[in-house]
């Protein structure tokens, strides 16, 4: 699937703003002891920035991930180490492939999905929408059901990013906030000016 390398504008900073708000309480609450998986990750600065954010919910375990070795660098060099107390993981793959390798895991987790933009030139051919773009969507909320054990979140910054360039009319029901409702998840929060989501399993056990 094509996306863009990098974000339009700076997420982190969303991500960052909303935390210092009654979200960050929440945030703490749901997953302390728990993994927290950045996909795509992007540069180092940036998931840095992340991992300040999110040592302060009692995460153990930070998972990156992003397609680009480009991006990544060094961090694919040691790919495994130990920041700010938690374990460190680096993967080189795309979004929704390695969210499919994943298993049901009893530990809290939360995956966060930041920056993710299908790339507008791709998208103004419908016949990619139809047959690339909203397959791989599908495809992706699909893997997030699956993964995702009741009280394990999703966050979304910024939740209309997934769908930009598409067609809204015919492609509506693709977007997250609809689409996720539909694959037993519940909007818990909405932050200020609407850009961080998250959502909840609420799996049958």
């Amino acid at each position: 699937m094509q996306f863009y390398k990098h974000p339009e504008i700076s997420w982190t900073e969303w991500f960052s703003k909303a935390c210092d708000t009654e979200l960050g309480e929440f945030l703490h609450s749901k997953l302390e002891s728990g993994t927290f998986i950045d996909v795509p990750c992007g540069l180092e600065d940036s998931s840095q920035k992340i991992i300040e954010i999110i040592q302060t919910f009692g995460i153990c375990t930070y998972i990156e991930v992003d397609a680009s070795a480009e991006v990544l660098g060094l961090r694919l060099k040691n790919p495994v180490r130990t920041t700010h107390g938690m374990t460190v993981h680096t993967h080189q793959a795309d979004v929704l492939a390695y969210i499919t390798g994943l298993d049901r895991s009893d530990e809290p987790k939360a995956i966060y999905i930041s920056g993710l933009q299908p790339d507008k030139e791709f998208c103004k051919d419908p016949h990619n929408q139809s047959n690339i773009v909203v397959p791989y969507l599908q495809s992706l909320y699909k893997e997030l059901e699956r993964v995702c054990k009741a009280g394990d979140l999703v966050i979304l910054n910024e939740a209309s990013t997934l769908v930009s360039g598409l067609d809204e009319k015919t492609y509506a029901h693709i977007d997250p906030s609809i689409a996720l409702l539909q694959h037993d998840f519940v909007l818990k929060r909405i932050c200020p000016h609407g850009k961080v989501h998250v959502f909840e399993s609420i799996a049958a056990l």
